[in-house]
C-alpha cells in the first residue's frame, strides 16, 4: 500500500475512537475529477473500512451522463457507498441517482432567500418523508448559504414544514446565530 492508502486508513483508524458519535464521512472530490477515474474510486472504496459510513460529492457533470451514471450508481451500490446529493439552484443532476444506502447525506445550497431555495425545500420535505416510509435510517441535511445570516431563515422554513406535516421528528434545534463571522473559511493549506 502506498503513502495515500496508508493516511487513510491511519485517519479511519484514528476517527473510530468516536464509537457511537461517528456519523458518515463526506469526501468532496474536485470538480475536475471525472467518470475516467472510476477505476480510482473503486480502488478507493476497496480500500474504505466497511464499519464507517461514506458519503462522497462528485462534483463533475459528466458522472450524471449515462454511461457514468449507471456505472457509478452499480459502483456505489456494490460497496455501499451514499452520494452526497448537493442541490444547487440551476445544477440539480446530482439528485439524479437518489439514494444508494440507507443512510442519507444532502447538501442544501441556498440562495439567500431567493423563491427557489423554499421550492426545492419543499420538495426535500417531501421526498425524505417518503424516503423514510421506505425505511431510510438516518438523514444528515446541511444547509449551506453564501452568507451565515441566511441559514437560520431556511431553518425556520424546514421547520415550520415539519410542524405543519409532522415529518423529522428528531431535527435538532439550531441556534441562532445573526453575527457575522470575524474571518471567511479557513483554509487548510
Amino acid at each position: 500500500m502506498g503513502s495515500g492508502t496508508d493516511n487513510v486508513l491511519l485517519f479511519c483508524e484514528s476517527i473510530l475512537g468516536l464509537k457511537e458519535k461517528l456519523g458518515p464521512c463526506f469526501l468532496q472530490l474536485p470538480p475536475y475529477f471525472s467518470p475516467d477515474n472510476l477505476d480510482i474510486i473503486e480502488t478507493f472504496f476497496q480500500t474504505w473500512p466497511k464499519e464507517i459510513a461514506l458519503h462522497v460529492e462528485f462534483r463533475h457533470e459528466d458522472w450524471y451522463l449515462p454511461p457514468a451514471k449507471d456505472k457509478l450508481s452499480e459502483l456505489l451500490i456494490q460497496y455501499q457507498k451514499g452520494m452526497v446529493m448537493t442541490d444547487v439552484a440551476g445544477r440539480r443532476d446530482v439528485l439524479t441517482i437518489g439514494a444508494t444506502t440507507d443512510i442519507i447525506f444532502v447538501r442544501f445550497v441556498g440562495n439567500l432567500g431567493h423563491p427557489s431555495d423554499g421550492e426545492r425545500l419543499k420538495q426535500w420535505v417531501n421526498t425524505l418523508s417518503e424516503w423514510i416510509d421506505a425505511g431510510i435510517k438516518e438523514i444528515y441535511f446541511f444547509l449551506h448559504q453564501p452568507q451565515p445570516k441566511a441559514i437560520l431563515p431556511m431553518y425556520q422554513y424546514i421547520k415550520s414544514l415539519q410542524t405543519a406535516t409532522g415529518s423529522f421528528q428528531n431535527l435538532r434545534d439550531l441556534k441562532p446565530d445573526t453575527e457575522e463571522p470575524e474571518t471567511g473559511q479557513l483554509k487548510l493549506f
